[in-house]
């Protein structure tokens, strides 16, 4: 009853996620594995079965998109399907971008957490737990990073065992602090340093990221008023397709035409004149309209 349960729950999370949500069947594997409570075979055939569960799940909704919207389903698979092997919507970054990706979100020492948790798991014998979140976070850290399109929010999925091993490093320093006795003042200053550290590095970035004390909500109310005085406009209508916009949400909500925040190649230009689309690049513009002027 409880793997019916867990295929249930993983088709609901394919529907949720797609594919990276199949990351459950490798880790439940490394927990029935050091268990030991069953033979290979057994434990393959329990997640065999959760799986086939959860292709009734989520089978009905793929088989209804590509029925009901063949060219839209075909499509859009394709192009998820692509995101392995070209650099897709602009994401041209480095094979180590999640290197420094990850480093940024939860502080330049995290990669002192994880080799340090990797030694501890080592030095215990690779307990079950180590690992498993050593596992968790490992296996979609390659298969991104392997992927030639890479986006910032691809890596969330290993963010759980991150801040887990953060934490058990935390305890860890702790630990050391309330055995005062035993180390000298020199690693006492150190471990106050490094627990510090943990706290704030990642801190820092939020507040980078945020920049609470830059008027950007302010900044964008001369923009927010240009399309409001401009929403009317015959030319903003829906074949309008205008580039370099620095607010497009802002300006697809007040306009009916589509706007970017980013430019493209004449290729693509030209193919949407050929569909009658008006394209409008807001390049080095100021105001709304000294671009419909132009």
């Amino acid at each position: 009853m409880y793997w019916i349960l867990a295929g249930i729950s993983l088709g609901f999370a394919i529907l949720t996620k797609w594919l990276p949500a199949l990351l459950v069947l490798p880790l439940l594997f490394i927990v029935l594995h050091h268990r030991k409570e069953h033979s290979f075979l057994n434990n393959a055939g329990r997640l065999l079965l959760m799986l086939g569960i959860a292709v009734i799940v989520f089978a009905p909704w793929q088989f209804y998109i590509h029925n009901r919207f063949p060219v839209e389903a075909d499509w859009e698979s394709t192009y998820n399907f692509k995101h392995l092997f070209i650099q897709l919507e602009g994401h041209e970054k480095p094979w180590y971008y999640f290197f420094i990706r990850i480093s940024t979100h939860y502080g330049e020492l995290i990669w002192g957490v994880i080799l340090w948790f990797a030694y501890d798991a080592y030095r215990k014998k690779w307990p079950l737990r180590h690992c498993f979140l050593l596992s968790w976070f490992i296996m979609p850290f390659i298969f991104f990073t392997l992927a030639q399109t890479k986006m910032p929010a691809y890596m969330i999925i290993g963010a759980p065992p991150l801040f887990i091993m953060t934490g058990v490093a935390l305890l860890h320093l702790i630990e050391l602090l309330k055995s005062r006795k035993e180390i000298d003042q020199f690693k006492y200053s150190l471990t106050i340093i490094l627990i510090a550290a943990l706290f704030l590095l990642p801190l820092r970035f939020t507040i980078e990221r945020l920049k609470p004390l830059e008027p950007s909500f302010a900044q964008t109310l001369p923009a927010i008023e240009d399309l409001k005085d401009y929403s009317s406009h015959p030319t903003l209508n829906k074949k309008t397709v205008i580039l370099n916009y620095p607010y497009p949400i802002q300006g697809m909500f007040y306009t009916d035409a589509v706007f970017y925040d980013f430019g493209t190649d004449q290729k693509t230009i030209d193919s949407l004149h050929s569909h009658n689309y008006h394209i409008i690049d807001f390049k080095n513009q100021s105001r709304l309209a000294s671009a419909l002027e132009d």
